[in-house]
């Protein structure tokens, strides 16, 4: 394909959180990847040139997602569309024209070189998943091509779970075992196994630990995890492990602590996004970072 890109599908509904200005900012970090999301949300006024927007409502969206796939797609929540992630290479097949690779993400995390991460293990595999165990709902992806966008029909009970109007975790359970059947296993006993699995055998599961404070344990083995990620343009790093980057932090446990805020944007941002600075991220927030 001449489009070596990554484009990235994030179907979201609903209102954006407080943090999505900061998310935009890294996105902008990482101009060579795309971001495509269809939305009822207001399109922001000011975005980086590689994430677009495209206006439509759930209910429309549920009615693309139900042509394309040829099931009954009808939830009442947003939250569904998680168990969607497999799939969007089939509902956005169109929309995919033209690039080399297709990924699904989370909104909830902060990129550091995602780009420089990422592009080196696509041209060396088929997936990448940023989990060694399984799937990784908020940053997996994959070459585009007809097998990888319809792999999610290998998955056990496929229709029946994207049917369930209810979150059945179809992304990071069913779909894992696409690729990784037999995952409590020994290692030793795995590596037999994937040898007669092709899209397992040519398929990279690592461990990006993006994710701190969520039952995987740190570098160290430990379950200490880092309390503070200084953010600047390209460059993530954090309090425990010095100098070392990471393409991106997922900030699923310091989110929860956020739900309940009265006023989140006003207790939770302390810094303008668009200033050109870094941040700093912890439990608190978004903090400025000193030069």
């Amino acid at each position: 394909m001449g489009n070596k890109r990554l484009c990235i599908v994030v179907p979201y509904f609903g209102r954006w959180p407080f943090w999505f200005d900061f998310f935009l900012v890294s996105c902008g970090w990482n101009a060579t990847v795309d971001w495509l999301f269809y939305t009822d949300c207001e399109i922001p006024a000011a975005h980086p040139a590689n994430v677009r927007f495209v206006s439509c409502s759930f209910a429309d969206y549920k009615h693309k997602v139900s042509g394309a796939l040829q099931i009954r797609f009808a939830p009442d929540n947003a939250y569904k569309l998680c168990d969607l992630k497999p799939a969007l290479g089939a509902v956005h097949e169109q929309d995919l024209q033209g690039y080399a690779y297709f990924g699904f993400g989370d909104i909830d995390v902060i990129w550091g070189d995602m780009a420089g991460w990422m592009y080196p293990r696509l041209q060396q595999h088929v997936c990448v998943s940023t989990h060694d165990t399984r799937i990784s709902g908020h940053l997996c992806a994959f070459h585009n091509t007809e097998d990888l966008r319809q792999a999610f029909r290998r998955a056990p009970d496929w229709q029946a779970c994207l049917e369930n109007p209810a979150h059945t975790r179809f992304d990071e359970a069913q779909f894992s075992k696409v690729f990784l059947r037999y995952k409590n296993w020994p290692r030793w006993a795995r590596r037999v196994i994937d040898v007669g699995n092709p899209l397992r055998r040519d398929a990279l599961f690592e461990e990006s630990f993006s994710t701190p404070g969520c039952r995987i344990p740190w570098r160290d083995g430990r379950e200490r995890y880092p309390q503070a990620w200084d953010c600047w343009p390209g460059q993530l790093t954090n309090d425990i492990d010095g100098d070392m980057t990471f393409p991106y932090v997922h900030f699923l446990a310091w989110k929860r602590l956020w739900r309940d805020d009265a006023d989140p944007r006003q207790q939770r941002v302390h810094v303008d996004p668009q200033s050109g600075k870094g941040w700093r991220l912890t439990a608190n927030g978004f903090d400025p970072l000193e030069d």
